[in-house]
């Protein structure tokens, strides 16, 4: 992790000027009011009812003035610590989420992973290839690439673009957690050229052409299109220059796709020509698709985080840092030491014993 810096470095040379001006006051302050004890006051009455004054005892009073000061100083400065490193700048990027919603994206292999809700895991569907793909584009890709524009597709026998290109990052997560599930696009199979060719689609429509752009496909590896129009879209992505990233989802050894009736209760497993199918991560396709667009290929595997570099290698030199602001808690500690400074006279001093 970084060191604290200051976002306004500056401001700290004002201390050069203030702590020994501060000082100059403070002694002067403490000879006027000694010297008005002396002239106004009957020394043996101020001796019973006031502590004497004694330049060395009252330092304490100057190093609380001068750490007050030294704070306000500081707080000036705007001292700042790294918040999110690597964010990318803003309007620098769009992105399109393509996510396969076909049947076997129903897989729970991530069901330990999730994000428990309220009242621990549920009885029902929870977990799904689907879920998480969700959970890591509203929890990870949208905070890293915030400020930029973000679209989403869901595929299976077809592609259908669920949100168009925009910076309403709470609009589109609305949009992914109640209109984004298993089969509700049309269509049989899992046909992942369909859903590029959608992300394409909507990059085209937007009136931007100076950002970098770039797909992030959530996949098992199932597909059921057409080569040639595979072949094709592969062709539309290097022509626009748009960066294709690939996230593998799913179990990598076969693993049964649970059922649920409409009260979310499991009824059995999906049967495939009768018997219980089994699906498993088609990696190699995968791969392949990512070496022929040259774009990243990602395997999320049970209990591993999403790598989102990418996001970062995308922004190149136009990167930033952003950073959380504390001045607040100088400044808090300075208000402290200022009401304790103006108050202290309010506790009457008592006379040492004699």
């Amino acid at each position: 992790m970084s060191a604290l810096t200051f976002a306004h470095p500056l401001a700290l040379a004002l201390a050069a000027i203030a702590l020994p001006l501060l000082a100059v006051l403070w002694y002067f302050n403490f000879k006027m009011r000694d010297r008005a004890k002396s002239r106004y006051g009957e020394e043996r009455l101020l001796a019973a009812s006031n502590l004497p004054m004694r330049l060395r005892q009252e330092r304490w009073i100057l190093a609380a003035w001068s750490a007050a000061v030294l704070l306000v100083v500081i707080a000036a400065a705007d001292p700042v610590l790294p918040a999110a490193p690597a964010v990318v700048s803003n309007g620098t990027l769009q992105v399109v989420v393509v996510i396969d919603v076909s049947n076997s994206m129903a897989q729970e292999y991530y069901r330990k992973d999730m994000v428990v809700p309220e009242g621990g895991v549920p009885a029902g569907s929870f977990g799904s290839c689907l879920d998480m793909a969700k959970q890591l584009t509203i929890n990870q890709i949208m905070p890293a690439i915030r400020g930029n524009e973000i679209g989403v597709v869901g595929y299976a026998g077809t592609g259908f673009p669920q949100a168009e290109l925009t910076t309403d990052m709470e609009s589109v997560t609305w949009v992914m957690r109640h209109w984004m599930k298993v089969k509700d696009v049309p269509g049989v199979g899992s046909d992942y050229a369909a859903g590029l060719k959608q992300a394409v689609d909507i990059f085209d429509r937007s009136s931007k052409g100076d950002q970098q752009r770039a797909i992030v496909l959530f996949s098992d590896g199932g597909f059921t299109g057409s080569e040639t129009a595979l072949a094709d879209v592969m062709k539309m992505l290097k022509d626009r220059g748009i960066r294709l990233v690939i996230v593998a989802v799913g179990s990598p050894v076969p693993m049964a796709i649970p059922m649920y009736d409409y009260q979310n209760r499991y009824v059995g497993d999906f049967p495939g020509d009768g018997n219980v199918e089994l699906v498993k991560t088609d990696e190699a396709k995968l791969i392949a698709l990512a070496a022929q667009a040259d774009g990243q290929y990602i395997r999320l595997l049970s209990g591993q985080s999403l790598n989102i570099d990418w996001a970062h290698a995308l922004a190149s030199n136009r990167a930033v840092t952003e950073y959380a602001h504390v001045y607040q808690i100088p400044l808090a500690v300075a208000a402290l030491l200022f009401a304790a400074l103006f108050l202290r006279g309010v506790v009457r001093s008592k006379p040492r014993p004699s």
